[in-house]
């Protein structure tokens, strides 16, 4: 139950009084009374959280040989956290390489025995593929060159035109002489004959480049009429086998991208970033892992715990950020702990039946006495 404790002082006044006989009564004015008000508390309940953390997955299968923390264990950079076997793993990727290898082989035996008018019309389907992807994407590298002297050109241009006109309004107000209207012109009529020029070697580029399209075509069609069938099905080979080599690469890159991993150091896996709390283990050893991107651990730097504390939403005015919190984490622990509000939300929420909003704690003192996930009893000092 949220309850606000107010410890107040107070110092109390008396009255002094006397009497005699046949005297008439003094009596002295009452004293001031004197209040001290010392700092309200509000005394909430609260969780350990992390503000950041990262998790530790594998893709590939692996057998876990020892787990070199506990749970809550502080590490820095280079500090093995576990050591894995993933042997197998390592022998699929070798039978992948093998492969691809063998695939090159025979891509080569054929070539070997195929006509070199074969290898010739390759070459040239190969310039048409590149020469075609030109012309339909408009990606030239001469082209593109052109084009972007082309965009800085029509930029002064414009420039000019607009000073141009500016000019010429002085002018005719009798502000200025007709001499700069003239230079501004003439700078005007140079820049539009590159502009032509520019235009003009584009097109010629794209022409010449259908020519050279149109020659490799025929080039391609008259040299089929003199292969054999023999040389054709023999070509259809390498193309297919080609084909193939480049899924087998495609797979071995994807097997070889699931050990990039910075955590990842041969057989072992290890904390990237000093003063590093690990927890949530997932495992231990002997456990064998899949292939489901399953988690072995999260991490998180230690500066990135926080409590967070549940405000009841009626005193939410009687906090603040930077407001002073200490920390109960029911250990038997002589030092402090305490932190500071570093945030609060502007969203309420329903917690048993209560309205609050969570209010974010970063630890100051006594971090390493609090665990990730634990209650806490908390006072936020509201002065």
């Amino acid at each position: 139950m949220n309850k606000y404790v107010v410890l107040l002082g107070v110092l109390c006044a008396s009255m002094l009084t006397g009497c005699g006989s046949g005297e008439a009564v003094e009596t002295k004015p009452e004293e001031e009374v004197k209040v001290e008000k010392n700092d309200e508390i509000l005394e909430v309940d609260g969780i350990v959280k992390v503000d950041k953390s990262k998790e530790i997955s594998v893709l590939f299968p692996m057998i876990i040989k020892e787990v070199n923390v506990k749970e809550g264990q502080v590490v820095n950079k280079g500090d093995v956290i576990f050591r894995f076997s993933n042997e197998e793993y390592l022998e699929t990727i070798l039978e992948k390489e093998s492969e691809i290898k063998m695939i090159q082989a025979d891509i080569e035996n054929l070539q070997a025995q195929i006509s070199p008018l074969v290898v010739e019309i390759n070459t040239i389907r190969d310039q048409l593929a590149l020469k075609e992807g030109y012309a339909a994407n408009n990606s030239d590298p001469e082209v593109k060159i052109l084009q972007g002297k082309l965009k800085g050109i029509q930029q002064e241009l414009s420039t000019l035109e607009r000073n141009y006109n500016e000019t010429k309004t002085i002018v005719e107000a009798g502000g200025m002489a007709e001499e700069e209207l003239r230079i501004i012109g003439e700078k005007i009529k140079q820049k539009e004959i590159e502009e032509e020029n520019i235009l003009v070697n584009i097109d010629q580029i794209k022409k010449e480049n259908q020519v050279s399209i149109n020659d490799l075509r025929n080039q391609i069609e008259s040299s089929q009429l003199q292969i054999s069938e023999t040389d054709k099905q023999k070509n259809a080979q390498i193309k297919g086998l080609e084909i193939k080599k480049q899924l087998a690469q495609n797979q071995l890159r994807y097997l070889k991208e699931k050990l990039n991993k910075p955590y990842i150091k041969d057989d072992a896996i290890i904390a990237t970033e000093d003063n590093t709390l690990v927890y949530d283990i997932g495992c231990v050893a002997g456990s064998q892992i899949g292939t489901s991107n399953e988690v072995l651990a999260k991490q998180m730097a230690v500066d990135s715990m926080i409590v967070e504390v549940s405000v009841p939403v009626e005193s939410l005015m009687d906090i603040k950020l930077g407001g002073k919190v200490v920390i109960d984490a029911y250990t038997k622990q002589t030092e402090e702990i305490s932190g500071t509000i570093t945030r609060i939300p502007d969203y309420a929420v329903e917690d048993d039946g209560d309205t609050v909003i969570n209010v974010d704690v970063t630890i100051d003192k006594g971090k390493e006495l609090l665990k990730i996930g634990s209650e806490v009893d908390a006072k936020v000092y509201v002065s």
